[in-house]
This record gives structure tokens, sequence and C-alpha cells, in this order.
């Protein structure tokens, strides 16, 4: 008998040993996460740039005078956007260059061979490491007036709050005033900047 109850106290004993120590590893792994942000940041750097005066030669073919040019723009080397996101450039003219005088001169543009209309969009630049360029070709027909023909050129780029018509625009080494700055609704997407421009007899 004494053995007996000494054996089912042993069996008491260990099973409750036994469910003390369960009760202890279940509690020790229940998972515990942490999490860390690990980030950095760049910002969508590129230049264009638009030559500031482009005179017009004259051709002559088969009896026929015109005056025209190529002008390229340039996207500089390592141009870096945002996925999906792409910088396009537009032309925004009257078609018609005026002397001081008053003399007024239609003219084209093209691109491919396609006649541009005023608000066409002239490139498209994507991110990309080598420098990329889109050429646009100028035509006009022989003036009857001698004198410098003068346009108004817009400009679009990426917005920027602090743009204002005390601003100079340079490009080719040129200096453009700012004559409007547009700022599109304020969207903040891009602003617009008439500037004025001479095309022919020099800057």
């Amino acid at each position: 008998m004494k053995k007996l109850l000494t054996i089912l106290l042993a069996v008491a004993m260990l099973a409750t040993l036994t469910l003390t120590a369960f009760a202890a590893v279940d509690q020790d792994s229940a998972s515990k996460d942490g999490s860390t942000s690990v980030y950095f940041e760049i910002d969508p750097t590129y230049t264009i740039t638009i030559p500031a005066t482009v005179e017009l030669a004259k051709v002559e073919n088969a009896g026929v005078v015109t005056y025209e040019n190529d002008y390229t723009i340039t996207a500089s080397e390592n141009l870096r956007l945002k996925k999906y996101e792409y910088v396009e450039v537009t032309v925004t003219t009257s078609g018609v260059m005026m002397t001081e005088e008053g003399a007024m001169l239609d003219y084209d543009i093209s691109v491919g061979g396609e006649t541009v209309e005023s608000g066409d969009v002239v490139a498209i630049f994507e991110t990309n490491t080598a420098a990329q360029t889109a050429t646009m070709h100028i035509s006009a027909e022989d003036p009857a007036y001698a004198g410098r023909y003068e346009d108004i050129v817009t400009f679009t780029i990426r917005w920027r709050p602090d743009v204002d018509m005390t601003w100079r625009v340079r490009h080719g080494g040129e200096v453009y005033g700012i004559l409007e700055v547009n700022h599109l609704s304020y969207m903040r997407d891009y602003l617009r900047l008439k500037c004025r421009s001479v095309k022919g007899g020099g800057t």
C-alpha cells in the first residue's frame, strides 16, 4: 500500500512538473517583430538646352529663294526622372516674324518633315544616361522688305514658385527677357515663360 501511494505521488509530481515546464515554453515562444525603414531619395535632374539664336540662311533652288535653318534641342547626359515621367518640349508661336517697321513674314516650323502647329509637342525626353536631341526646321519665303525680323518664343519648364519677370532666361550663352510668367492654373507641374527672341540679324 505504501509502495502504491509512493508511486502515485511520484507520478502526480512528475505530471505537475511537466505541465509547468510546458506552460513556460509556450509563453516564451511568442513571436515578437520589429521593423526599420531604409530609404534614400534622388531628386529629378535634367537640363534642356535651346539655341539662343537661330539665323535663317538664304537658300536658292531653281530660282526660288527661301530662308531656312535647322536647330537642335538637347537634353543633357544623365537625365533622370521618376518612373513613367518624361519631359515634353512644346512650341508656341504666332508663325509670323515682324520687323520694327511693321513688315511681316510668315514662317513654318517642322519636325521630321511634318509641319508643327503652335502648342504642339516637338520633343520628348526620358531618363537616359546619354544626351538626347530633337531637331526642328524653320523656313520662310523670301521677304519683300529688308529688316530684322523678330518673334516671340515660349519655353515650357517644370514648375517652381520663385520665377518672376525680373528673372532672365539664358540659353546658349544668350539672355532672354521674360515677358510673361504663366503658372498654368497653379498645378505646380510646369511654368510657361514667354520670352523675346530675335531670328536673323544677330542677337
